[in-house]
């Protein structure tokens, strides 16, 4: 199913179609979220929450440099404003917009609760430091199997984004991943690289919750960390 639009809910006056509509959209959002698989959704139920509510409690709509309104939803937007009070186009609209705000909420505390019991399960931690944090790989295995993924990792300051970019599968024989460093560092002619190690002892699907979580904590915890200690 395609993202709801910024005007979904001006789209139809009719509060059960709207109603419809959402349930529909929420009904894939959670079969997504009872897997752990947070990636393709959480940002989208993130923005229609605030847009919802936005325009609930000042009948303006968040608009985003990634979601700008279309020509079509801008004049939908100024013709469903404009309209009085008592019409009942209008009472339609703000009822499915206080209804979708409430949804919304409510599925965005079930996914804090699964993004916490996600980050509680993950062992984070350094496999070799350095002082120049921006570049580096991570190492991350699952249920104590041989087999880890590696990735590359970058960090951009200017707009605190982490990128990774997979670098393959590989085997590794220790707990603290010593053996996959010094092959990372031989085979790059490096020095010296930060290195962060994943462990779990549940299996979570890396590309659709995993990598997901790592971005927030490692750009708190390291990439714009100031404090002399290395501790995740």
């Amino acid at each position: 199913m395609k993202s709801l639009s910024p005007t979904w809910f001006l789209e139809n006056s009719d509060l059960e179609y709207n109603q419809y509509i959402l349930l529909a959209y929420l009904q894939e959002v959670r079969e997504d979220f009872k897997q752990n698989k947070l990636a393709r959704f959480l940002e989208d139920v993130r923005f229609h929450a605030k847009n919802v509510e936005s325009f609930a409690t000042t009948r303006e709509l968040l608009v985003t440099k990634d979601r700008p309104l279309t020509p079509e939803q801008k004049i939908l937007f100024k013709e469903m404003t404009s309209l009085p009070d008592s019409d009942p186009k209008n009472a339609s609209m703000m009822e499915t917009a206080k209804w979708a705000s409430t949804k919304l909420q409510r599925i965005l505390k079930q996914v804090s609760s699964i993004w916490r019991k996600i980050e509680s399960d993950l062992n984070v931690f350094y496999v070799e430091k350095i002082i120049d944090k921006t570049h580096g790989y991570l190492v991350i295995r699952y249920v104590g199997s041989p087999i880890v993924e590696i990735f590359k990792m970058e960090y951009k300051p200017k707009n605190q984004e982490v990128i990774f970019k997979l670098v393959g599968y590989r085997e590794s024989a220790f707990d603290d991943f010593s053996d996959i460093s010094k092959n990372l560092l031989t085979e790059s002619g490096e020095d010296e690289s930060m290195i962060i190690g994943v462990t779990s002892d549940r299996a979570y699907s890396t590309k659709d919750a995993v990598l997901l979580i790592l971005k927030t904590l490692l750009v708190t915890k390291v990439f714009n960390s100031k404090s002399p200690i290395w501790k995740l």
